[in-house]
């Protein structure tokens, strides 16, 4: 085998078969039918989210009122109660800038505000509850000093 060959094979891997990426949908389209019968055509086509008012259901079908008040079947399997992924997305979106826009304004306020003192903080009440122990520390210190003093000197007078 000629050198040239796997230098062309591994050139047309690099460079051959150009892909791009792609996703599959999320939209369905589901068809509503005048009978509960896969057999026939569907008389109408609804798209993923479209609201219907379930009014009864029989096997695998259940039929259903659209918003513009025509009726048919759908089946069973493309009827949630739960809220269409791309709905729920934009709720989620509009309640996380909602967060965003309270957060910036508590940062506001928070930078607007006077910082605290030392005595408003916990380390700051702790300090002013130690120099009010060691005050009343002092004050009977003294006081008991005084009480000695003076029994030494009436001991002493008496002699």
């Amino acid at each position: 085998m000629s050198p040239a060959i796997p230098r062309l094979l591994l050139i047309l891997l690099l460079f051959g078969g150009h892909s791009q990426a792609a996703r599959i949908t999320d939209q369905l389209v589901v068809g509503v039918f005048e009978r509960p019968d896969p057999e026939l055509a569907p008389i109408q086509a609804i798209t993923s989210g479209t609201p219907v008012e379930v009014l009864e259901s029989r096997g695998a079908y259940s039929r259903v009122r659209l918003s513009d008040n025509s009726e048919g079947w759908i089946e069973k399997t493309y009827i949630t109660e739960d809220k269409p992924a791309r709905v729920m997305l934009l709720e989620l979106q509009a309640e996380a800038h909602a967060l965003r826009k309270e957060l910036a304004q508590l940062r506001q306020v928070a930078l607007n505000s006077s910082p605290p003192t030392e005595q408003t903080t916990p380390q700051g009440i702790l300090l002013s509850v130690w120099h009010l122990l060691l005050a009343a520390a002092l004050m009977i210190g003294s006081f008991i000093a005084g009480i000695v003093y003076k029994n030494y000197r009436l001991t002493k007078a008496a002699q």
